[in-house]
């Protein structure tokens, strides 16, 4: 009796655009991202102060210990003394930039971490098509969400601070709503949905965001030298209606698609 012939076909990971596989004129590309990036932490290309929002259509609010998030108070007419007096004179000093080029470096560096800065990039400018001016758009825009979403603390604060913070977050975890768990056969960590799970009015909104936003986090910190990709596994086992959260389901897809390529 003959042995059954196996029909997998191993999977072969992309090579075109990555560190170590690059064309010249890909390779001039990236010199010039860092060559226009670094214009930008010393001051010499202007920052778009625009808050980026965590998905379209609804921008995030800062907390209100975050002093340059304060709404900036209404302009005051010119007063009885103030006639005559030109336009400069009489104006306020100009508020202070909500993101400066020393803000967007420290969060460059936090995003790095362990990882090789060449890679971290390239993903950007792959991402945009090797369009320079897109690619550091997007890397921009995704350094200023980092700092508007306190992407740090999810970091630095243990599980029970967060859970002090953001009710009923370790309640996410025990009840395996999404975790990490082991690899695939390339290496690249693995992290399971259980979407039969999640009731959109079991925890308060803010912390199924930070729940999502911390898992996609760690899911980045344990990529391993030599992988740049996390498998996520959606378990749609009894899965019904009552499970389904659009505001989760935008969060989760403009993360992917702009802040996590």
């Amino acid at each position: 009796m003959s042995a059954a012939v196996s029909t997998y076909i191993p999977t072969v990971l992309p090579t075109e655009g990555r560190l170590g596989h690059l064309t010249p004129e890909q390779t001039e590309t990236l010199k010039q991202f860092w060559a226009q990036l670094y214009d930008v932490f010393n001051g010499k290309t202007p920052i778009d102060q625009t808050v980026p929002s965590s998905f379209k259509g609804q921008a995030r609010e800062v907390e209100g210990d975050d002093a340059s998030a304060a709404p900036a108070a209404p302009a005051q007419k010119p007063g009885w003394f103030s006639r005559g007096k030109s336009a400069s004179e009489t104006s306020t000093a100009p508020a202070a930039p909500r993101f400066t080029g020393q803000d967007l470096q420290k969060a460059f560096w936090k995003l790095t971490m362990m990882d090789h800065p060449d890679v971290l990039v390239l993903k950007y400018i792959r991402a945009r098509k090797w369009i320079l001016a897109d690619a550091l758009k997007m890397f921009i825009n995704c350094l200023k969400w980092r700092i508007v979403e306190r992407m740090d603390e999810l970091i630095q604060l243990s599980d029970q601070e967060l859970d002090a913070k953001y009710p009923k977050f370790i309640e996410q975890m025990r009840m395996g709503k999404g975790y990490l768990r082991g690899a695939d056969p390339h290496g690249r960590p693995m992290s399971v949905i259980n979407t039969r799970f999640h009731f959109k009015g079991d925890q308060p909104a803010e912390t199924i965001h930070r729940f999502t936003l911390h898992t996609m986090e760690c899911g980045r910190m344990v990529v391993p030298e030599g992988t740049e990709n996390v498998i996520v596994l959606f378990d749609l086992s009894d899965f019904g209606l009552q499970n389904m959260d659009w505001g989760f389901v935008r969060l989760f897809v403009q993360c992917f698609e702009s802040y996590f390529p």
